[in-house]
């Protein structure tokens, strides 16, 4: 159950997890978090250092499937934050390289994607990697 403490924005429901769900549990690179990548905002106020907002939920591999792990989160992402897609953010599931900004607009027409993130020591987003599934 999530913390009351956590805002009405965590209380979006859980995202669907499709395709074969042991495919994604073992395509986490090491120091990497996955993650359902719901929105990223690139306006409004950030925080210093910080070029976009994005709204996603971790997610863990249970038994071999893919479940929540915490509530909906808020996190910073470095302007020049390192971008992979795949299907069906970009053609075929071969790896696209894009950037922050036309990742945000590519969610608004896919969200909850499944990505691998990266953070540096101070908690900022320096890579998203989109996981193919099939």
């Amino acid at each position: 159950a999530g913390s009351p403490a956590a805002g009405a924005s965590s209380r979006l429901p859980a995202p669907p997890v499709s395709g074969p769900p042991a495919a994604a549990c073992g395509a986490v690179p090491q120091g990497r978090t996955l993650v359902f990548l719901h929105a990223l905002s690139i306006d409004g106020a950030l925080a210093p250092r910080a070029g976009a907002v994005l709204s996603a939920v971790p997610v863990a591999c249970a038994q071999g499937h893919l479940a929540p792990s915490g509530p909906l989160q808020r996190l910073n992402v470095a302007p020049d934050a390192a971008v992979t897609t795949t299907a069906p953010l970009s053609t075929g599931a071969t790896r696209t390289t894009g950037t922050v900004e036309g990742l945000a607009l590519a969610l608004t027409r896919h969200p909850d994607q499944l990505f691998a993130i990266q953070r540096d020591a101070s908690g900022l987003v320096v890579r998203m990697d989109e996981v193919y599934v099939p």
